[in-house]
């Protein structure tokens, strides 16, 4: 009896122990993630687009703009790049080291950078259990197909079954409109019809069968999905969501404030652009990534034995974020220009800083929206010239880098001036397109 209480009063002991040394390195881990945060909000609130992440190939490392925040021999240190070197600061002094002597001394994990295109990065803290590309929906489909093959490979090894979700971003309002006239069924009968009809499509994707898009880039995902007999499943967007995009579409506000910009009316074209600006964003991003999340959430819950994938557009950036909360361990890729702020259009500049709570300074955000219009035009141009669309978003950040907000300014009654001299002349789109970039050219020069 003795020897059986000795040995109960052992156990309890070493439970003891364990439990205080668990209870410290959850204490550390989660003192980690508060220094961590906290210093990711000092970065946003600074207006800079910066996330905590970790790297799924730590080699990848090199691709990281500098500064950058990380764990190395057990201390958060400042690290900034300098050619092949690191220049590693902490509470010891500055010490620069070769890119195999950082990673030695690194942790491998979290870090707060500077958003990175075209790697791999992990959200969350346990295993992968779901995937987002970010990309641009017309790009170029040989970009996708490597993540795609990558992300195949990753499920596969897991022996999971592999699982696409298709984003629905809106139904034509005409489609639903013939559609209730033809059946005579209310408005909202008539878009859940089609979002079935369409919802089955998708799945049947699964029997081999490919669907047709007119996006040339959509029709080589199905049938890349088609030949691996990918299950597939669709976004789940609300009517009520519906209802209001469309109803805010139906404005016309962004054709409202270009007619400002030709006109060379800053003030109405600011104003137009900003309310655009603000409402797609609420309507096309925040909402429809909060009913996103919840479905996601839904069908990680019931359906363990799969793993899900989505491509979503790149303004969607952010998400993952958003998903941890859930549970939802998320890898990501940004298929973009070396550079972020060089892959996103002025607008989704906006819409990312919003999705991520990074604060824009007012002054950038009135440059940003000031340069957006020409953006627009110069960009448009130059696809039409043969550019794909993250070649065309590069060329035409460079061409306006160097502008300061003064001179976009001045540059509208430029625009103004020259619509009207060739008031007549422009018989197409092109031309119009041709005519802004014209302007910029030869202010650049």
């Amino acid at each position: 009896m003795k020897n059986k209480i000795l040995f109960l009063k052992i156990c309890f002991c070493f439970l003891f122990f364990f439990l205080i040394k668990l209870a410290n390195c959850l204490a550390d881990d989660l003192s980690d993630f508060k220094i961590f945060y906290e210093k990711l909000h000092d970065k946003r609130k600074a207006g800079l687009l910066y996330d905590f992440f970790c790297l799924v190939d730590f080699k990848d490392i090199e691709n990281i703009r500098s500064p950058f925040l990380c764990i190395a021999s057990g201390d958060l240190v400042n690290v900034s790049k300098r050619g092949i070197f690191f220049d590693i600061e902490d509470k010891k002094g500055l010490q620069t080291l070769t890119q195999d002597e950082f990673i030695d001394l690194w942790d491998r994990g979290f870090i707060i950078a500077p958003i990175p295109t075209n790697v791999w990065c992990d959200k969350g803290k346990g295993d992968t259990n779901f995937y987002i590309i970010y990309a641009y929906h017309d790009d170029e489909f040989e970009r996708w197909e490597k993540t795609l093959n990558y992300i195949f490979n990753e499920i596969e090894k897991k022996n999971k079954k592999i699982a696409y979700i298709d984003e629905l971003g809106l139904i034509p309002y005409e489609s639903v409109e013939h559609t209730m006239r033809f059946k005579n069924i209310s408005e909202e009968e008539a878009f859940q019809e089609i979002k079935k009809t369409l919802e089955e499509e998708i799945k049947n994707i699964k029997t081999g069968v490919a669907i047709y898009d007119s996006n040339s880039t959509y029709n080589k995902l199905y049938t890349l999905l088609a030949r691996n007999k990918v299950e597939c499943y669709m976004e789940d967007l609300t009517y009520d969501n519906w209802k209001e995009i469309v109803n805010f579409d139906a404005l016309e506000v962004n054709k409202l404030a270009r007619l400002y910009f030709l006109n060379g009316d800053i003030g109405n074209y600011v104003m137009y652009k900003k309310i655009y600006i603000d409402t797609f964003w609420k309507l096309n991003v925040k909402q429809r990534d909060e009913h996103f999340a919840e479905q996601l959430e839904y069908l990680i819950k019931n359906n363990p034995d799969k793993i899900f994938f989505t491509i979503r557009g790149i303004g969607h950036l952010g998400l993952e974020e958003k998903l941890i909360n859930r549970g939802i361990n998320t890898r990501y890729i940004i298929l973009g220009n070396d550079d972020l702020e060089k892959s996103l259009i002025n607008q989704q500049i906006i819409q990312v800083c919003r999705n991520l709570d990074v604060e824009i300074p007012p002054d950038e955000e009135l440059k940003l929206i000031l340069g957006g219009e020409f953006e627009e035009f110069i960009r448009a141009y130059l696809m039409l010239c043969g550019r794909n669309i993250l070649q065309a978003i590069a060329e035409t950040k460079t061409l306006l880098s160097n502008l300061s907000k003064e001179k976009i300014r001045e540059l509208f009654n430029e625009v103004k001036k020259k619509v009207s001299e060739n008031k007549g002349k422009i018989t197409d789109q092109k031309e119009l397109y041709k005519l802004i970039y014209s302007i910029i050219e030869a202010e650049v020069k």
